[in-house]
């Protein structure tokens, strides 16, 4: 017997994915719950029955879109290479998958513009990128315990990694330019390493 489909799981994930793509081509404020429903072949009471508001599923795309960067660097926690190596890695990986996401970008710029007005988007974010630094910074922490780093604040440099990250992708947001962003962030990050690197 062939496993019982998730129906729940499987609708969710249509929902978000339409809501992706009716955001990007709509605006998010442009797009009703209406607009939705007929998207995914469903009534809006049913709509409801998934998200209770369009909040809800604008915060379920965001945890969808910024899940990835934070399983990446959880990932690299446990790798065998050099602190240095994970770091080009993990930016090699933000600027591949910024230039997948090229056709995101006017949702991309929403998302971030909407965070200034809706609390709950806003909350979202803050809680993201102070999980995203622990994250950096636990990192350091072990470039640090291996030698490979001078006396340094983690947290302090994570601060500065994040930043050099989410700076890059806003610039690109605004300016988007994918055959130059891996070796715009690469040198980026070299510089910020030959400060920290021990010698």
């Amino acid at each position: 017997m062939s496993p019982r489909r998730d129906v729940r799981v499987e609708r969710t994930a249509q929902i978000i994915e339409a809501a992706t793509r009716l955001f990007a081509q709509h605006g998010i404020d442009q797009t009703s719950m209406d607009m939705l429903a007929k998207a995914v072949g469903m009534s809006k009471g049913v709509l409801y029955w998934y998200f209770e508001s369009k909040d809800a599923i604008i915060l379920a795309l965001l945890e969808q879109l910024f899940n990835q960067p934070l399983l990446e660097v959880q990932a690299l926690l446990q790798a065998p290479e050099s602190t240095a190596h994970r770091l080009s890695q993990l930016t090699t990986n933000l600027a591949a998958a910024l230039e997948e996401l090229q056709s995101l970008v006017p949702l991309a710029q929403e998302l971030y513009a909407l965070s200034a007005r809706n609390n709950n988007v806003q909350s979202f974010l803050a809680s993201y990128f102070q999980r995203y630094r622990a994250s950096l910074a636990e990192l350091i922490q072990q470039g640090l315990e291996r030698g490979e780093f001078s006396s340094i604040d983690p947290e302090q440099v994570a601060w500065h990694l994040a930043a050099l990250y989410e700076g890059s992708t806003v610039l690109w947001l605004l300016e988007p330019m994918p055959q130059r962003l891996t070796e715009q962030l690469q040198a980026a990050l070299q510089l910020l390493l030959k400060a920290i690197v021990a010698r």
